[in-house]
């Protein structure tokens, strides 16, 4: 049995398209990180957060967020713009749920879909299944989901900083921990012993 990066060949690049070569893996492609899996297995390929975030970027993939309405309503992936989609999945419900993609992109062929839930479980897994069941060939899971995007990014897709950092945005200076040894009292009106004041 042949194994295949399921993510890694989708055709000619449009260069490679425009100038008639003949169909070879172009090294201008999509990242090859994804983890291999058999050609014959109907399982959709998993990625980390930072290859899904590359694929969104760079690759023309859509995010089709199969969390709640309400959770999706409370936060999800803003950037980059136009693609991520509030798509509910639960399961039993396939049906409407593949009804709803197909009514968001009609191209089972083109479309490069990138499947994430709250956590990356079954949800996921189902969502993805369903949607390779009805003839999508392109279908990425994020692995961790919303959850470890969140860990990583911010809905904006900016880094977050490591736990325990601080990291100044330019106004909290004089807000925060300058009380070092009784530094910042010296900067509030009347914390000066009456003995220290100048006399008027």
């Amino acid at each position: 049995m042949a194994a295949t990066l399921a993510v890694a060949w989708a055709g000619p690049c449009s260069r490679c398209a425009a100038q008639r070569r003949a169909p070879r893996p172009c090294q201008r492609r999509q990242p090859r990180t994804a983890r291999a899996v058999p050609r014959s297995c109907a399982a959709a390929s998993h990625v980390e957060v930072s290859v899904a975030k590359q694929l969104l970027e760079r690759e023309g993939y859509k995010l089709l967020d199969i969390r709640s309405a309400a959770e999706y309503n409370d936060a999800h992936i803003t950037k980059p713009p136009r693609t991520c989609f509030s798509t509910p999945y639960q399961q039993g419900a396939e049906a409407q749920f593949v009804e709803a993609v197909e009514g968001i992109f009609r191209s089972k062929e083109n479309s490069k879909l990138l499947i994430a839930c709250a956590d990356g479980g079954a949800l996921s897994r189902g969502a993805s299944d369903a949607l390779l069941r009805a003839g999508y060939v392109t279908v990425v899971v994020m692995e961790g989901g919303y959850q470890s995007w969140l860990s990583i990014y911010s809905t904006s897709g900016r880094p977050r900083p490591p736990p325990g950092r601080w990291v100044s945005t330019g106004t909290e200076a004089l807000k925060s921990g300058l009380n070092v040894g009784g530094t910042a009292l010296t900067y509030e009106e009347g914390a000066h012993k009456d003995s220290e004041r100048l006399p008027p």
